[in-house]
């Protein structure tokens, strides 16, 4: 069904296009979740995501019968025994098709198997049904929320200050690692 595998430099301007595609999709072409209404500009610029896979913190999913089609994609990153994942995306065309959900539980096996204990997510506040797909997946919000990063180049809220994230976590060790 899905292929997972390290993304490379080769994988750069198509996940760009595809991570921005699925946080900031303009008119028209939104997937089930996004980002839009809220937040202008880019998710994340070429710069940046070449860094973050250079340093091998991003998955790819790509499909089993095209292994050159780039499905989603997630952020990971371990410090100590704590995985921070993020800028999960999917094709906003491949949404509905479980890719997500598995590149979440991927990530979170490969984590656990290298010894993390608490994975953690941080979501914009605005989105209500993300953070309730989250909780379905076993997060928990943690009570702590951050001013949105407008220095990190991940966009600016349309309206100064009305945006914020929300840290959700979830305790690894009770899974089947």
């Amino acid at each position: 069904m899905f292929l997972i595998r390290l993304a490379k430099d080769g994988d750069c301007l198509a996940l760009l296009s595809l991570v921005n595609r699925a946080y900031r999709p303009g008119e028209n072409l939104a997937g089930w979740t996004h980002e839009s209404e809220w937040i202008d500009g880019d998710r994340i610029s070429l710069e940046a995501l070449t860094a973050l896979v250079n340093r091998e913190e991003v998955i790819v999913a790509t499909h089993a019968g095209e292994p050159g089609k780039l499905l989603g994609c997630i952020h990971v990153s371990i410090v100590n025994e704590v995985v921070s994942l993020g800028m999960l995306a999917v094709e906003p065309s491949s949404q509905t098709l479980g890719v997500g959900k598995w590149l979440m539980a991927k990530a979170e096996q490969m984590a656990g198997a290298k010894g993390c204990k608490l994975a953690r997510i941080e979501v914009v506040d605005k989105r209500t049904s993300l953070r309730g797909y989250y909780q379905r997946q076993g997060y928990c919000e943690t009570g702590q929320n951050f001013n949105y990063p407008v220095n990190l180049g991940v966009g600016s809220p349309k309206k100064p200050n009305t945006v914020y994230l929300v840290e959700m976590s979830k305790t690894l060790a009770e899974q089947a690692l």
